[in-house]
């Protein structure tokens, strides 16, 4: 069996993106909240080997996978046992407080950067539709082509990772990577199965995977790193390393010794306050907007996070909208806006700024039909995140 080598080095990023997403395997220390299509499973339980990362649509909390949450992050969650990771879900239908869902699995492996829905995929400057559903073969297919389907009761994408033939080119099978429930994966079928199990599908390509920067290879080298999230820290935070927080929300900072240590709270480079911690110490801290680094002395350990303020305030005028992020610096620097009806995103395209608005958290911008409510994206140096839906 022959398996279809990319010919690009853009291609080999594109599918080592994929294959982090599906192959990266760690044990969680305790069950973890999950949905599946399989009737009583709700838990992922604990001390169970899994590969692939955890599906779990996220959009109340904004801790996507690869998008609003570093995977340095989640990995680091993953060893302690007071992150955010093993607490109740408020994710839909209950799942964990981490996660990734279809749209976002293809859109990171492609290196689509805007959050499109998968309502409006086709929209994605560069997606070009091959065949509708039942009009093509096995022969049509590409590496990285995409699976589509928004209609006959499916809503889902994923991506084509493999085409293997025989040594006379002869399809043998078809390798389909997703985000499905309750963890990402790649599996291989026959034509025929493919075209059972994907037959109300259509076929896309991305035409600008040539255009997109090449992997991260520190990144790369985090996810497989073997051992990294079997790794026991002495000091953890429970949105896991370099993450963001809100004004007013806890950092729950965790301390595992035998002994005793003082942690060093660092504000802006500058010692903010000290604590004598001894054995195992769990403390909860509410704190005022900066960049935060927490010190384990004795130990040389660290961890470091972002506390945010992200207060909007808007005016209507007709059918436009000012919209004023207030205050607009490098610890929530304004980077998107996304109007939303009540079934989602108006127009699948997430509004980006010019310098201007960013530097001065200010935009006006005229309102699309049907608007209910809309969303401000911001970034710092540990990713992009958004304060949440604001109904009009």
């Amino acid at each position: 069996m022959i398996s279809t080598k990319p010919k690009t080095e853009r291609e080999s990023a594109a599918l080592a993106r994929a294959r982090q997403l599906t192959d990266f395997v760690w044990t969680p220390l305790k069950d973890i909240p999950c949905y599946s299509r399989v009737d009583g499973q709700t838990v992922i339980p604990a001390g169970q080997e899994v590969t692939g990362f955890i599906y779990a649509s996220c959009e109340t909390n904004d801790r996507f996978l690869a998008e609003n949450v570093s995977f340095e992050s989640f990995i680091t969650a993953i060893p302690n046992p007071y992150s955010k990771l093993y607490q109740p879900g408020h994710a839909a239908l209950f799942a964990c407080n981490f996660g990734i869902v279809c749209n976002s699995f293809v859109r990171y492996a492609l290196g689509i950067l805007p959050r499109i829905p998968t309502k409006h995929w086709l929209s994605i400057d560069g997606m070009r539709l091959i065949a509708k559903k039942g009009e093509y073969t096995a022969e049509d297919i590409k590496l990285l082509d995409v699976l589509h389907a928004f209609n006959d009761g499916r809503n889902h994408v994923a991506l084509i990772t493999d085409i293997i033939k025989d040594k006379n080119g002869k399809i043998l099978y078809i390798e389909v990577s997703e985000a499905v429930r309750p963890r990402c994966k790649r599996e291989k079928y026959t034509p025929e199965e493919y075209f059972e199990k994907y037959k109300v599908f259509a076929l896309c390509r991305y035409d600008k995977l040539e255009e997109v920067p090449l992997l991260d290879e520190d990144i790369e080298q985090l996810v497989f790193q073997s051992g990294l999230q079997n790794k026991k820290p002495k000091i953890a935070i429970d949105n896991g390393n370099k993450s963001n927080y809100r004004v007013g929300d806890e950092v729950v900072v965790s301390v595992f010794l035998e002994g005793t240590d003082t942690v060093t709270l660092y504000k802006d480079g500058i010692i903010f306050e000290n604590y004598k911690v001894t054995n195992t110490a769990v403390f909860p801290l509410s704190l005022p907007k900066g960049y935060y680094v927490a010190t384990l002395e004795n130990a040389k350990e660290r961890v470091e996070f972002c506390v945010f303020d992200d207060e909007v305030s808007f005016t209507t005028d007709e059918n436009k909208i000012s919209i004023c992020a207030n205050p607009c610096d490098e610890s929530a620097a304004l980077s998107m806006i996304d109007f939303r009806a009540e079934s989602g995103s108006i127009s699948g395209l997430t509004d980006e700024l010019t310098e201007e608005e960013i530097k001065s958290g200010k935009i006006t911008r005229e309102i699309p039909k049907d608007t209910k409510s809309f969303k401000v994206y911001y970034k710092n140096r540990y990713g992009v995140f958004t304060r949440g839906k604001i109904n009009l």
